[in-house]
């Protein structure tokens, strides 16, 4: 009998001891967690609030998020990119012109959607000049309509341009070419 009750009183101590020695249950709930089994969970992970750990959440989530709506820009811009490049065929070409008699080289850009919006070409990066464009409808000036199968010529030989490269901005997108 008497161990017993020295068990007893053993187990008695050592439960005070843990109590005692345990957050209570105000410190607890200031901290934001409903139980000591949360508040040891979220503290072995390094956060001493709910708080902090759920703004670490929110934020982790947050990024994801960010990440997420990036990569989703970043498809729709090649998308949008890849079509702009199968929009147009851009190449140059010498036409003997009877007005003129002469030839004259021309840069065609020709629609190959159905209907498409050109409106900028810049030659060799700004420094060839040229003043108009040819349509089917005549002489105009950029932004240009065109339909499938429209061309778009630019005269390069008044003035003068040794094309290297060539950049068509249309309302899909800009595409670079170079020669």
């Amino acid at each position: 009998m008497l161990k017993t009750i020295q068990i007893l009183l053993i187990g008695l101590i050592a439960a005070l001891l843990l109590t005692a020695c345990g957050p209570s249950e105000q410190e607890i709930k200031s901290l934001g967690f409903s139980n000591a089994a949360e508040m040891k969970e979220i503290q072995a992970k390094g956060f001493k609030t709910k708080q902090e750990y759920e703004a670490q959440i929110a934020k982790e989530q947050a990024q994801a998020e960010a990440e997420k709506e990036a990569a989703l820009a970043a498809q729709k811009k090649a998308e949008m990119q890849e079509q702009a490049d199968k929009a147009i065929k851009v190449y140059k070409r010498r036409e003997w012109v009877e007005g003129w008699s002469k030839f004259v080289t021309y840069l065609n850009i020709q629609s190959v959607a159905d209907r498409i919006t050109i409106s900028q070409v810049s030659l060799n990066r700004g420094r060839c000049q040229f003043y108009w464009a040819m349509t089917n409808r005549g002489a105009t000036k950029f932004p240009v309509q065109a339909q499938f199968g429209d061309t778009v010529k630019i005269d390069l030989d008044s003035p003068p341009c040794d094309l290297i490269e060539v950049e068509v901005t249309t309302n899909l997108g800009t595409t670079s070419y170079s020669f």
